[in-house]
């Protein structure tokens, strides 16, 4: 039988246990530092294609990440969540 005193601390290891976990949770999904510029139709996170963001790109409001191996011309293009976020919060909003 447990004493008293290992009770406590029992009591006292799950609580910091609970506090530690509770720092670390997070409301809803984490969204991706960055997201692939769509092959075809709308982006999955704000239902954008691929003409919006060259787009956007053109203009200055955004800068898109190319990833391409030296020399080749062909690579991956790659869209920064947080600037695009911020983008489409300045256009709303002008």
């Amino acid at each position: 039988m447990p004493t008293e005193e290992e009770l406590k601390r029992a009591a006292l290891i799950l609580e910091i246990a609970e506090a530690i976990s509770n720092q670390f949770r997070t409301v809803g999904p984490v969204p991706p530092e960055f997201f692939p510029l769509p092959q075809k139709g709308p982006d999955p996170h704000f239902g954008l294609g691929r003409s919006t963001y060259y787009d956007m790109e053109k203009r200055g409001v955004l800068m898109l990440v190319r990833l391409r191996k030296t020399g080749n011309r062909r690579g991956k293009v790659l869209v920064p969540y947080q600037k695009a976020l911020a983008a489409i919060r300045k256009i709303a909003n002008a």
